[in-house]
Order: C-alpha cells, then sequence, then structure tokens
C-alpha cells in the first residue's frame, strides 16, 4: 500500500497562517509556497526543494518554519534523500510541540517522518511516531478537517506496517476503524481498503481481497485515479497468480506494469512491486531468465528508493535467490539469501519471527537443490525462532517447516530423528 499512503501524503495546508511584517512580506512567502507545492504536484522536486529551502529562509512565524520544514522533507523524501528528510521534519516536529496545533500538523509530520523511518527500516520508531501522532489528535467527537484527515492517514500507516510485520489482527481493528470516520476522504478509505485487500491475501482469504480490490477499483473510477486502479489491477493479479491460475493473472499484472511505466505520478513506489508479481508469474512458466531480469530491475528499484536495508529489499533478494538456484547458480543465490537474512534480522531482531521464516525459506531452497544437509541446519534455526504459541500465522508456520525438516533428515538417513519431527507434526494436526 506504501505508495498509495500516497507521497500524495499531503503538503501542509497554509490557510490560517499570519505573520509579523507588511502585507507584501506575507504575499511573497505565501506566492512562494503555493508555487513550491504546485511543482510537488508537477513532480519537479528539485524546483520544490529550491522553493521551499527560500521559504524556509523568508519565514518569519514558527508556524511558517514549521511548515517550510515539513514540505521540504516531504520533497527530500521523494527523491530518496531520506536522512535530510529526517532532519527536516524533526525540526518541524520541534515546532509543532511549542505552538498550538489545531490543523492536525504534528500528526501530518509524525505521519511523514514514520514513512521515512519505515523506508530506512527503522520499524520501530515509524511505529512509535504513528502512535505518537494518533495520541496527539483531539479525542473529541465528531472529528472534522485536518484533524480527521491526520488521524485516518496515521491509522492506515499504522495498520499497513503492523500487517507487514505480521501482526495481522491489530492491523485488520485499526483499517477497520477507518471505515468507521465519517466524513473521511475517499483516499484514506481507498488507502484502507489495500491495506485489507492485501491483509486478506496474506491469509489466503480470496474472496473477501478480491472484494476489497474491486471496492478500490470503483473508487478509482468514481475519481479518475488510474494510478489507483493499476494497483488494484495488480492486486487481483497477483491474487489469481496464487490461487494457481497465471492466465487470468497475467494480463491484469502487464497492464498495471504499464500504467507505471507510462505515468510516473502514478508509480509512487509501486513499479518494483509489480516487476516482482511478474517475476513469480515466469518463475511459474520456467521463464527464469526473464524472472530474473523482472526481479534484477525491482531490486535495483526498491535499492534506490529504499536504500540497503530495507525489508522489502529482501523479499527481492529471497526471490532472486530462488530464481538464481534453479538456473545453477547456487553460490550467488546463497549471497543473496544470507544478505535477506541479515537485513530481516537487522530490522525485526535475530530472535524474531520473521528472521526464522526468513532461514525457513533459505531451507527450502536448499531442499530442492539437493542439498538437504545444508537445509536441515536451516530448518533447525527456523524453528528456534518460529515458536508454537496463540498465532494462528507463526503455528501454520512452524508446521510447514516441521514437515520440511522431517523430510531432509529422511534424506539425510537421520531416519529416528525424521520420526520424531513427524510426532510433533502429528500433535500439531491434531489440535
Amino acid at each position: 500500500m506504501r505508495g498509495i499512503v500516497a507521497l500524495a501524503l499531503f503538503v501542509s495546508a497554509c490557510g490560517g497562517i499570519l505573520r509579523a511584517g507588511t502585507p507584501d512580506a506575507q504575499d511573497n512567502w505565501m506566492a512562494l509556497h503555493a508555487k513550491a507545492v504546485d511543482a510537488i504536484g508537477r513532480k519537479d522536486l528539485q524546483e520544490a526543494l529550491a522553493l521551499l529551502t527560500r521559504c524556509g529562509e523568508l519565514a518569519q512565524t514558527p508556524v511558517e518554519i514549521g511548515v517550510a520544514a515539513n514540505d521540504r522533507g516531504l520533497a527530500l523524501l521523494q527523491t530518496g534523500q531520506l536522512k535530510e528528510a529526517r532532519q527536516s521534519l524533526l525540526k518541524a516536529l520541534d515546532i509543532w510541540k511549542t505552538t498550538q496545533d489545531t490543523d492536525g500538523r504534528f500528526a501530518q509530520t509524525s505521519v511523514i517522518l514514520a514513512e521515512v523511518d519505515r523506508d530506512l527500516g527503522d520499524y520501530a520508531p515509524a511505529e512509535q511516531q504513528l502512535r505518537d501522532a494518533l495520541a496527539k489528535i483531539p479525542a473529541s467527537e465528531p472529528l472534522k478537517g485536518a484533524n480527521l484527515e491526520a488521524k485516518a492517514l496515521a491509522l492506515d500507516d499504522l495498520g499497513d506496517l503492523l500487517r507487514e510485520e505480521g501482526r495481522a489482527a491489530e492491523a485488520r481493528l485499526l483499517l477497520a476503524e477507518v471505515g468507521r470516520l465519517n466524513g473521511v476522504s475517499w483516499r484514506r478509505v481507498a488507502e484502507a481498503d489495500v491495506a485489507l485487500a492485501e491483509l486478506d491475501g496474506d491469509a489466503h482469504k480470496w474472496d473477501e481481497s478480491t472484494a476489497e480490490w474491486n471496492e478500490v477499483i470503483d473508487l478509482a473510477h468514481t475519481h479518475s485515479d488510474s494510478g489507483l486502479e493499476a494497483v488494484a489491477n495488480r492486486g487481483i493479479g497477483q491474487a489469481w497468480l496464487d490461487r494457481g491460475d497465471p492466465a487470468r493473472a497475467a494480463p491484469l499484472l502487464r497492464s498495471a506494469l504499464a500504467t507505471f511505466e507510462s505515468n510516473p505520478s502514478a508509480n509512487a513506489g509501486q513499479f518494483a512491486p509489480t516487476l516482482t508479481c511478474l517475476a513469480q508469474l515466469y518463475m511459474g512458466e520456467n521463464k527464469l531468465a526473464l524472472a530474473e531480469d523482472a526481479l534484477t530491475k525491482a531490486l535495483n528499484e526498491d535499492e534506490r528508493m529504499l536504500g540497503n536495508t530495507n525489508p522489502q529489499v529482501a523479499v527481492v533478494l529471497e526471490m532472486l535467490g530462488d530464481t538464481l538456484s534453479r538456473r545453477n547458480q547456487m553460490e550467488l543465490a546463497r549471497q543473496h539469501l544470507d544478505r535477506a537474512a541479515h537485513i530481516i534480522a537487522g530490522t525485526f531482531g535475530e530472535q524474531s519471527t520473521l528472521t526464522g521464516a526468513a532461514f525457513a525459506s533459505w531451507g527450502v531452497i536448499e531442499e530442492r537443490a539437493n542439498y538437504p544437509a545444508r537445509a536441515a541446519e536451516l530448518f533447525q534455526k527456523a524453528l528456534g525462532l518460529i515458536r508454537p504459541g496463540a498465532d494462528t500465522t507463526s503455528n501454520t508456520l512452524r508446521l510447514t517447516v516441521l514437515r520440511h525438516y522431517a523430510e531432509v533428515l529422511k534424506a539425510t538417513h537421520h531416519k529416528q530423528e525424521a520420526n520424531a519431527v513427524l510426532a510433533q507434526v502429528k500433535g500439531f494436526s491434531e489440535r
């Protein structure tokens, strides 16, 4: 969903800004800022940055300084200058802490800062920023205007972040809350629907996911948003692919890619995810050279947009490692898989379930490439991290890994150990 959390996010509104000095000075600042807003809308980010830097120099009131810093941070985020964006946004936040905030500015800036932290792979501070944003929004009902949009945006972004971390139940509660906000904009509703569709797709609830994607398409048609429609086409294509129907997936995925290639303003981080979907299609058709090419382009795009240590980069590295292993390039495949595991461990912790899942994926690749001893080591590592508990997703993953582990133990002539693992499988299945 993250490209939808629309680096259209918003540019901070200037309505109601009052300043000392002459009317001409005020008009000059306002006119300069309006030009910067227009430049961001046209994706002329270098012009926008120059104008916003000048706005910061001319600013006379705390609100003007904060708006200029916030909007410069947004423009820097869109150009991939994440560390510089973070500094500018922190400056804006410091100002909002000392000013009367009736327009949800603290929450709005916090959401953009969370996007930066997430792109840097720093998920814990991103989550905290979003929770701080929600805590700052007035609790009085009914919310309206900027505060309403800020709450919906923070809920959308936090729900999608938790979904990506595998915290599905928490994510669903937050995303469902967006739909209950009276008067919220259609774009915030679309973002929530996108995240819910992806959440249901992750859980293999295909009918629910497809229905949510179709709601997104209806909104896209109503508001003439070709980029949003392309996102939904990619989502439905992914669903058909996961359901084992590549013939229905292919035209949807190709249509989505064509939109993102031809319309940069609709791209907003969607190009690489669409390439990975097409790579999955090519792998299913055993067109491994095409899959490798698509994944290499996706990896380059993600590294350019997100840096080298973002978890999304790890996802592409795992897929590329899988493709290379199928092309008998195991050493190069292992380099990619090792790097992916380190990224996941660095982001979510060496003892996390997601790190265990990364080792499990690597193990499956080694098993398929007929390296059962190496696969057994990786499955054993994974099982040490994917612990049984109340989480259905983790339990399902653990059960899958146990079955693979039993098979590679048999292949390495450890029959007694394999039988012990199969007994665990049976115990899980009978629960």
